[in-house]
């Protein structure tokens, strides 16, 4: 992928490529020569990752420590899935792995070829040379599966443009995905958002399944351009937004839109709010006011995967824990919003010491009172579509919210990474601090304030059950 977004080798990235290819190609052979699904599938699968690792360590042990785990990653997702679809639409999870494989390879092997060629392209085919190869390719592939394998289409047989339609729109969300994610979270998350979109565009699909995602689509795509045209996300953010954006607006509808538009819209222009205010709390604030794909996956990631799970298994439990994951991440960000828009008391919520207003882990009462009014707001934008006593559920998902929000504080508090400024001595959650780097100051290297939040999001969604069992609702 282009090197402004991935921080990847070129080296790395050719090796996945020709591992996905591969792979694709041993997998379908062993499903045709062994029929039965019995167990014995699996061996040359194995066999085939032992002697590409053993190949790895010896001949560039270096690239092994990179790329090995990368590789069992892969296969992990891939036994997963068999489980998940298991026999009846296990062809699902063949062709999934195929078509990548397939993919990956075609992309690697023409981009090298026009790379070494003597022929200059311009800057912009150049920068993008991966994803605009990969794309084509996905898209060819797709559409020449439709009539080779003959996808069922049920329904939407009819429709001609729906058989372009689909691998038109899968392709963009697949070339989309390597630029925001790391690699090892790609080759999890590729296999079983292919595989998804496969089983909903194509296996399970209907005319009004295939119109809402596609005006899902183009929604989520003016939310993103608005967005970084405004400054509120960057470049991958604006990505990351877009994805996440198309799978809760083109399948879950206005239900499953309305609260997570009301979390981002009143948070950004929360925050711009205070950053006029007060900006001197930025400095231990680890990223800038203009939101990252990680913050966007953070706050936006475990709502996705439940609205894509409410598909398969409609359960309204599933949206009233979607929207409580949404109250954590909205009281978390409005507790840090309102808590820092004045100067105030702040204490650390484990020792209840006074520490810098800003610093991870701290609270103050004005704090709570926003977090309370960021979990307040998510649950009455979802009143639409509540079918039981409106003030119960406005005051479970409330309570539900703000305890997810002080799972947030007790994590920066303890477990969260902390760094000491060399030069002021502020302990701030950046690793580079008055143009100096930071020392370690506590917390585990792997938790930054990312993690911190997506754990938030699903701490605030499992609140709702127990909670909801203490009002016997």
């Amino acid at each position: 992928m282009p090197a402004k977004f991935r921080n990847n080798t070129s080296i790395i990235v050719s090796d996945q490529g020709i591992f996905r290819l591969y792979f694709g190609i041993v997998i379908c052979f062993s499903t045709i020569l062994i029929k039965n699904n019995s167990p014995l599938e699996y061996i040359p699968i194995l066999v085939f990752v032992l002697l590409y690792s053993a190949f790895k360590k010896r001949g560039k042990s270096k690239l092994g420590k990179v790329f090995i785990p990368e590789i069992l990653v892969y296969i992990l997702s891939y036994f997963i899935l068999i489980l998940i679809f298991q026999n009846k639409y296990k062809y699902i999870v063949d062709y999934t792995f195929l078509i990548i494989g397939l993919g990956s390879g075609f992309t690697y092997y023409i981009s090298e070829k026009l790379k070494k060629g003597s022929k200059k392209f311009p800057n912009f085919f150049q920068n993008y040379l991966e994803p605009i190869i990969l794309f084509t390719t996905m898209f060819l592939l797709l559409i020449f599966s439709i009539y080779y394998f003959k996808l069922d289409l049920k329904s939407i047989r009819e429709f001609s443009i729906i058989n372009f339609l689909i691998p038109f729109e899968i392709s963009i969300i697949i070339t989309l995905i390597p630029e925001m994610l790391k690699i090892e979270l790609e080759s999890f998350i590729l296999p079983f958002l292919f595989s998804y979109l496969i089983y909903i565009l194509f296996i399970n699909s209907s005319n009004l399944i295939i119109l809402n995602f596609s005006i899902g689509m183009f929604f989520a795509l003016m939310t993103a351009v608005i967005s970084f045209y405004y400054k509120l996300l960057t470049f991958r953010g604006s990505i990351a937004q877009f994805v996440i954006a198309v799978f809760i607006f083109g399948l879950g509808g206005v239900k499953w839109t309305i609260p997570i538009l009301a979390f981002f819209v009143l948070s950004s222009i929360l925050s711009k709010i205070r950053k006029k205010i007060n900006r001197d709390v930025d400095n231990f604030f680890e990223k800038s006011e203009i939101r990252d794909n990680s913050q966007v996956l953070a706050n936006g990631g475990f709502g996705a995967a439940l609205m894509m799970l409410y598909q398969i298994f409609p359960s309204e439990l599933l949206y009233y824990v979607y929207v409580s994951s949404l109250a954590a991440v909205c009281a978390d960000t409005w507790a840090t919003e309102i808590g820092t828009l004045w100067k105030t008391k702040t204490i650390n919520i484990l020792n209840l010491k006074t520490i810098d207003q800003g610093r991870s882990g701290g609270i103050s009462s004005i704090g709570m009172f926003g977090a309370i009014l960021g979990a307040f707001i998510i649950p009455i934008s979802s009143l639409s579509w509540i079918n039981w006593n409106y003030f119960n559920f406005i005051l479970i998902v409330t309570i539900s919210g703000v305890l997810g929000s002080i799972i947030d504080s007790v994590l920066g508090a303890s477990l969260q990474s902390q760094f000491k400024c060399r030069i002021c001595g502020k302990i701030t959650e950046r690793e580079n601090h008055c143009n100096q780097s930071s020392i370690r100051y506590k917390g585990l290297t792997w938790i930054d304030n990312d993690i911190v939040n997506f754990i938030t999001s699903i701490a605030g969604g499992i609140f709702f059950i127990p909670v909801k069992s203490l009002f016997r609702v």
